[in-house]
């Protein structure tokens, strides 16, 4: 039973996902988004339960500056996935039957990086200043 040209260039699409270079893909992406988060929550949920112990002054300014290094990491990786977004393709291990290629984050999902951006900057930006008040 042989392939037909169209069948056969559609296998050879879905195929191509893994040649793509590896940050252009969406579940790298992906994957650096949520480990970025899980890794900030981890990292702030443990520094939350021992803050609540520490009487030594410095110490606690040792936890401060590790949320803050768990904050501006999270924060740098959501700016470093939408610079990707924003700067060409991300590609989907999905095809899209109209053209015969991969699927691409489309303009939703370019919305979608600049906003979690935005949210992010200003979440810090907001912390911060609290902070420092």
């Amino acid at each position: 039973m042989s392939r037909t040209n169209r069948q056969q260039k559609l296998l050879e699409a879905k195929r191509s996902y893994h040649e793509k270079p590896l940050l252009r893909r969406a579940k790298v992406c992906e994957s650096i988004l949520g480990g970025a988060a899980v890794a900030a929550f981890v990292i702030l949920s443990c520094v939350v339960q021992v803050g609540r112990f520490v009487e030594d002054e410095v110490f606690g300014w040792v936890l401060v500056a590790i949320a803050l290094v768990a904050c501006a990491a999270f924060v740098g990786a959501v700016v470093f996935v939408s610079a990707l977004a924003l700067t060409g393709p991300i590609y989907k291990q999905q095809l899209d039957f109209a053209s015969g290629d991969l699927e691409t984050w489309g303009s939703t999902d370019k919305a979608a990086a600049v906003a979690l951006t935005l949210l992010a900057m200003f979440s810090v930006g907001y912390i911060v200043y609290r902070f420092l008040l």
